[in-house]
């Protein structure tokens, strides 16, 4: 996975969430906005807005954070500088990728539900 690949700007299409037992959701809605961009410069930034009545418990019905990112061998690497969610700040948030033509998929699991983050380039 080449850092030349994530570069530019990502619409979001959908973020599911899957728990343990495979009960899934969708924290932000089933149309959330949003937007998350790469810059040649080594910085991203992402911003989630949810549906009315949704949200992230603790998060909110939006997010927004940016800093640094750097790419590993099969995953992203968000070095969070400034965040909406105050615990987000000074954390690295590890995210595998996937791409597949114009579309990125970010996924992470915490407190044993997974996240899948589908964004489509712009």
């Amino acid at each position: 996975m080449k850092k030349a690949q994530f570069i530019g700007t990502w619409r979001l299409v959908s973020w599911l969430a899957r728990d343990a037992t495979g009960a899934q959701s969708h924290p932000y809605g089933d149309k959330p906005h949003g937007y998350i961009i790469y810059s040649e410069a080594g910085y991203m930034s992402a911003l989630i807005q949810g549906n009315a009545g949704t949200g992230i418990p603790g998060v909110g019905l939006y997010l927004g954070y940016g800093g640094p990112f750097e790419v590993l061998e099969d995953r992203v690497v968000h070095i969070v500088e400034l965040s909406s969610f105050q615990p987000f700040v000074g954390s690295r948030q590890e995210r595998m990728a996937t791409f597949d033509g114009n579309h990125l998929t970010l996924s992470a699991t915490a407190d044993g539900v997974t996240h899948s983050i589908l964004w489509e380039k712009q």
